[in-house]
């Protein structure tokens, strides 16, 4: 067994232990920040560990004022030299560091009553605050941004999601079932629009929705929002058999777009969980469900999905608010289900945009910015080697 003069520096068989954390030794080696190991700019592993033939063993570890130094039983030799603080932010005894994400902020209306969440002013907005309270809250509202201004406003997260030959935006206009608009979506009419999901009827990425309002002339038309994974929450707790039903039963989802040239489907249950049984998506749009199921499935399936939609329906879950011209509602599409009350066309005229793009985007600009953090840049090998680097947005 190696010895060590330290007292806290102790090294074993198959481990070291720094500061009562343990490490393997073939985590260290995998893990190696050297340049030959580890690329220095963009943080990627070049080292395979694979191509070892034996368990890697030290000849020597010493601590080196703040570092951790390693020598390594190899032919050529081979050093690894480890930052202490890095070491103890990657440690995973007795288990991995949580993430550095924030976490969600679950809530119901009564919630969003006693915070009442913040709405920004386009032009003196701090794009980070807007950022957070998107991923927190799954949705931010941000006031008083030019029509010109909302795609560039959406690529400060990531470039925009297309919609075939419709593009990158979906137009809703108020219209009629006569007018030229008539094909669009349900969305361009004056009906109410039960809270849903965007895109069900695809397998797409996760996505931040948005929708921008040009003009809103019309009465009514209030917008709705509900938080899926809090009403998941009491869904589960409350009725739980009628939630094991939404996960478990398969929901075929299609949707005629860009006016009939397409027809996507998709089948998805309408409550999605992880492998630790968490929910991760929801993907429920009344307008796009078909109920395609076996004969025995279909009557428990319908007494799910009536549970369901009492708790859709409830006020107990909806935040109610009015777009007004220059409003850019942004939201966690996989986790906020929006909604509208209907409105009436002859009082005026009501014209939004739609857009969206990977949820992926805001989740690695948060990521960037968190391990930027001086007090948390030593979270990753881009926080050793990149702690200068300043966002490009």
């Amino acid at each position: 067994m190696l010895s060590t003069t330290t007292s806290t520096l102790n090294l074993q068989d198959s481990f070291l232990v720094l500061e009562n954390k343990r490490f393997h030794y073939i985590w260290l080696r995998h893990h190696c920040l050297s340049a030959k190991c580890c690329d220095s700019w963009s943080g990627q592993r070049i080292y395979d560990i694979s191509t070892s033939t034996d368990l890697p063993k030290p000849l020597s570890a010493t601590l080196n004022g703040e570092n951790l130094v390693i020598d390594w039983q190899e032919d050529p030799p081979h050093q690894s030299v480890f930052p202490i603080s890095w070491l103890l932010n990657h440690a995973y005894d007795p288990k991995p560091n949580p993430d550095f994400e924030p976490e969600y902020i679950l809530w119901n209306s009564d919630w969003l009553r006693a915070h009442p969440p913040e709405q920004h002013d386009f032009n003196n907005c701090d794009q980070q605050t807007w950022m957070n309270q998107l991923y927190t809250l799954g949705f931010t509202l941000i006031k008083n941004v030019p029509h010109e201004a909302f795609e560039s406003l959406l690529t400060l997260i990531g470039p925009l999601h297309e919609y075939a030959r419709d593009g990158k935006f979906s137009i809703l206009k108020s219209a009629r079932p006569s007018s030229e608009y008539a094909c669009s979506d349900l969305g361009s009419l004056s009906n109410e629009l039960i809270p849903h999901n965007d895109l069900v009827s695809r397998d797409a990425s996760p996505l931040v929705g948005a929708l921008y309002c040009v003009e809103n002339t019309t009465t009514g038309g209030e917008s709705i929002l509900i938080d899926g994974f809090k009403l998941a929450e009491d869904l589960h707790r409350e009725k739980l058999h009628n939630f094991s039903t939404l996960t478990e039963i398969l929901v075929d989802y299609w949707h005629y777009f860009d006016c009939g040239s397409y027809l996507m489907r998709s089948k998805k249950p309408l409550i999605e969980l992880d492998r630790k049984g968490e929910v991760v998506s929801l993907y429920y749009s009344y307008k796009n469900m078909i109920i395609n199921l076996p004969f025995d499935q279909t009557q428990h399936f319908y007494e799910a999905f009536a549970v369901f939609m009492s708790y859709v329906r409830s006020p107990k879950y909806q935040y109610k608010f009015r777009l007004q011209a220059g409003d850019c509602l942004l939201y966690n599409n996989s986790r906020m289900l929006h909604g509208r009350k209907s409105f009436d066309p002859s009082t005026g005229f009501r014209y939004l945009e739609s857009a969206a793009v990977e949820w992926d985007y805001l989740r690695s600009l948060l990521n960037l910015k968190y391990l930027q953090h001086p007090t948390i840049q030593g979270l990753s090998i881009l926080g050793t080697h990149r702690s200068g680097v300043q966002s490009s947005y």
